[in-house]
């Protein structure tokens, strides 16, 4: 009876596995089949501009909102500010204040409903969309690796790169010395999303492939948010090598971000409640105050 209900079970097993890839395969066919926004869109005009890494110019958000389609409230609303080149802003404001929502809109996964975001006097999307992605490097708290080599991972940042490049990044993210040890070196699976590696390990590949893209706009999501102390301190100095001469954009958790930032913009419910340094902030708006409470009491 024990063998019959194996079999069973075992079929029962393929069934329901082949049933979830069937339904994995219709969502990654219809987005391959999404037609790219910057191509269909009606009397769309791309015109070509100089890198930003060489105009040196401003990112700007003027009046932009945006409501995702379940949702009957704007995500963002009216949000106006300017990222300076050179210069670290940091993001904060509570969960579900559209923290995420900016750094998509800046990473063009979403569009804005209303409002304009310039780089200096261009719209952005009359930027051509693979131009403006060879621009800007993302690095979130949950970097995504593939079930590939760290070489081949960190060469998503840098197709192409030889194998100096690649030490000079690892060494830069302090992660050279573990990898040297390695039977296979830079040949070495990483299996999926990291599963082989520590978080800590994970969130220094994704820098070292940050690094190596050399982006002059970087969009980071802290990536010491769900680290211990010690950890977190050693990524936070490399994340900082990271931030220098660059245009950075960073969803801030940790007070000690904050503090290093050029600016701090405040998000509550959609809106952008408050711009300025911590120093100022931390003064002037009761909001403000209320999160650093927030943050000193354990969770940032």
């Amino acid at each position: 009876d024990r063998e019959y209900y194996l079999v069973l079970r075992n079929l029962g097993l393929r069934f329901h596995a082949a049933m979830s890839g069937q339904a994995a395969a219709k969502s990654i066919f219809a987005l391959l089949d999404t037609p790219d926004p910057d191509v269909t869109k009606p009397g769309h005009i791309v015109k070509s501009i100089k890198p930003i890494a060489n105009t040196r110019e401003p990112i700007v958000f003027e009046s932009v909102s945006f409501r995702y389609p379940e949702r009957e409230s704007e995500a963002v609303s009216q949000v106006s500010f300017r990222l300076q080149p050179g210069t670290l802003t940091a993001l904060v404001g509570p969960s579900g204040a559209g923290k995420t929502t900016i750094s998509q809109l800046l990473l063009r996964f979403i569009h804005p409903h209303s409002g304009i975001i310039r780089v200096g006097e261009t719209p952005i999307d009359e930027i051509p969309l693979d131009l403006w992605r060879t621009q800007t490097a993302w690095v979130s708290q949950q970097p995504y690796l593939f079930h590939q080599s760290i070489a081949e991972n960190l060469r998503l940042g840098k197709p192409g790169a030889g194998a100096a490049d690649l030490r000079q990044a690892l060494e830069w993210a302090e992660l050279w010395d573990w990898v040297a040890t390695l039977p296979d070196g830079l040949d070495t699976i990483v299996g999926e999303q990291g599963g082989r590696l520590s978080g800590g390990q994970a969130q220094r590949l994704a820098l070292a492939r940050a690094y190596l893209r050399d982006a002059p706009l970087l969009i980071l999501d802290e990536p010491t948010a769900h680290l211990d102390p010690d950890l977190e301190d050693k990524l936070s100095a490399t994340t900082r090598r990271l931030c220098t001469g660059r245009t950075v954009l960073m969803i801030a958790h940790r007070l000690t971000s904050i503090k290093t930032a050029d600016q701090v913009l405040l998000l509550e419910n959609g809106h952008l409640t408050a711009t300025g340094t911590h120093a100022e902030l931390a003064i002037n708006s009761a909001a403000y105050s209320h999160l650093l409470s927030v943050f000193q009491g354990g969770k940032g």
